[in-house]
């Protein structure tokens, strides 16, 4: 009998239970799920519109080592048939050298990496690299006495004038130029302004610009550098980079193995050269001509 009465309750408590109260608690807070929605996808468009993206670019190069079979050919054969050249080496050396500071520093003077350029876009900042209207020129020889960078506020106009604050430690100049090319001179070294033949300005504008130590920066790409050789059995090397410009980064690459290619291979010649002490005036010769083969 008490059995049949607590299953008599059961039932009652279950008949009690009202679903449509319970999800009319629910339902009558729509407007807080829909606004929790817009709010989680505004905060994600927020986040890949100010967040810097970071690319790995890569290539693929071969470095001759004969205890591996690797063969470079093409230029080199010439100068090995002369018997000007070794064509062993050691791979590991060779990666070395390609992420050697001198090397890289050779490649960031000639890119003018150590000059940068940065714009306005919204709320955040944008790189100018290769899209500057505005470009300066300052020698990698000046920029490597500085002690502190070189900041520059430039403001140009379609007219080609432009008003330009620059910041050298505690000290700041401002001039005015009424056209383009304009040059400003220092202690730190001469500054030159040109527009830029490919983006050229239009309208107004503002651009940051910025001329650190070139050795400073190429400790920066020295450390996002990475060489490593495909596998234990060949010569091939990848050589990968991060960097937040793509357009930068292959750039990079491109003139690291250029200048590595050129000065590999006329360090090449004069190394064979002493030790077989082939006439100087003849070797001379084979390097201006591969020299200009290789510009």
């Amino acid at each position: 009998m008490k059995e049949e009465i607590y299953d008599d309750l059961f039932e009652e408590k279950e008949e009690k239970t009202n679903w449509q109260a319970t999800l009319f608690k629910y339902v009558i807070r729509w407007p807080w799920f829909i606004a929790s929605v817009f709010l989680c996808m505004a905060c994600a468009w927020l986040y890949l519109k100010t967040i810097t993206p970071v690319y790995n670019i890569n290539a693929s190069i071969i470095i001759k080592d004969d205890k591996k079979g690797g063969n470079s050919g093409g230029d080199l054969s010439a100068f090995e048939n002369l018997g000007f050249i070794s064509s062993a080496k050691n791979i590991d050396n060779e990666i070395e050298i390609l992420r050697s500071k001198s090397l890289i520093k050779d490649v960031v003077s000639e890119l003018g990496l150590y000059i940068s350029y940065s714009g306005e876009s919204g709320f955040n900042r944008i790189d100018l690299y290769g899209s500057s209207p505005i470009l300066v020129h300052f020698l990698p020889e000046d920029a490597e006495r500085m002690s502190a960078p070189i900041l520059l506020n430039i403001s140009y106009h379609s007219d080609q004038q432009i008003d330009v604050t620059a910041t050298i430690g505690e000290n700041t100049v401002s001039k005015h130029f009424t056209k383009l090319p304009a040059v400003l001179s220092g202690e730190a070294g001469t500054l030159t302004f040109m527009s830029n033949p490919s983006v050229p300005p239009a309208g107004s504008g503002n651009i940051d610009v910025s001329i650190v130590n070139p050795l400073s920066v190429a400790k920066g790409y020295r450390g996002a550098l990475s060489i490593e050789p495909t596998s234990k059995s060949t010569s091939v090397v990848t050589v990968s980079v991060k960097n937040t410009n793509k357009k930068r980064g292959e750039d990079f690459i491109n003139k690291l193995i250029e200048i590595y290619n050129k000065k590999d291979n006329i360090q090449l010649i004069i190394s064979k050269g002493n030790k077989s002490n082939v006439d100087l005036s003849i070797l001379e010769k084979q390097i201006i001509n591969k020299w200009k083969e290789l510009k």
